[in-house]
C-alpha cells in the first residue's frame, strides 16, 4: 500500500469526522432549540439568530466538503464514487459556495456597491434550503434514520468507515493528527 496514499486517508477520515461532529451538532441544536422556544413568540429573536448560527455553520459543512471532494476524490472508494459526485453535484446546484462566499461573514454586496439585504440572504438561502427547512435538515441529518445515500451525513459516516477499513485505520491513530 502506497504510504502516502494511505496518509492522505487518515487526513480524509480526520476531515470527515468534523464533518459528522459539525452536521450533527448544528442540526441537533436547532431542533433542539426550535423544540424549547415552540410557540414562544418573546423569545423569537432568539429563534431566529439560532437558526441563523446552525444553519450557516451547517452550509459552512457542506462546502467543506466540496473542497474535500475536490482534494480527495481520488480515494474514494470506487463502490462509493457515483453517490459521493452526486452529493458534490447537489450541493453545487444549491449553490452552497456561493452562499458562503456572498452571505456568510460578509455585509456587502460587491456587486450592487451597497450592504447586503436580508431579504437578499433569503433568497440565497432558499435555494439551498428551499421551501422546506424540516426536509433540508433531515436531508443534511435524520436522527430517525441516516439511510445511506440518502442525508449527508450517512454518505459522510460511510465514506469515513469504507476508508478506515480499506486503509486499516484505528480511531486513535485518527485522533492523534
Amino acid at each position: 500500500m502506497d504510504y502516502s496514499k494511505r496518509n492522505r486517508a487518515v487526513h480524509a477520515i480526520d476531515l470527515l469526522n468534523d464533518f459528522v461532529g459539525d452536521c450533527v451538532a448544528s442540526v441537533m441544536v436547532l431542533h433542539e432549540y426550535r423544540r424549547i422556544l415552540h410557540g414562544d413568540e418573546e423569545q423569537i429573536t432568539a429563534l431566529v439568530a439560532i437558526q441563523k448560527m446552525c444553519l450557516s455553520y451547517l452550509i459552512l459543512t457542506l462546502n467543506k466538503w466540496l473542497e474535500f471532494y475536490d482534494k480527495y476524490s481520488a480515494i474514494i472508494p470506487d463502490e462509493l464514487r457515483v453517490e459521493c459526485k452526486a452529493l458534490t453535484k447537489t450541493l453545487r446546484q444549491k449553490k452552497v459556495n456561493q452562499f458562503r462566499n456572498k452571505c456568510i461573514g460578509h455585509i456587502w454586496d460587491k456587486t450592487n456597491q451597497r450592504p447586503l439585504h436580508n431579504s437578499e440572504i433569503n433568497e440565497n438561502l432558499d435555494i439551498i434550503v428551499g421551501d422546506d427547512l424540516e426536509g433540508f435538515l433531515d436531508w443534511a441529518n435524520n436522527p430517525k434514520g441516516n439511510v445511506y445515500p440518502n442525508t449527508f451525513l450517512s454518505i459522510v459516516e460511510e465514506l469515513r468507515n469504507r476508508l478506515m477499513k480499506d486503509y486499516n485505520c484505528s480511531y486513535e491513530e485518527i485522533k492523534s493528527q
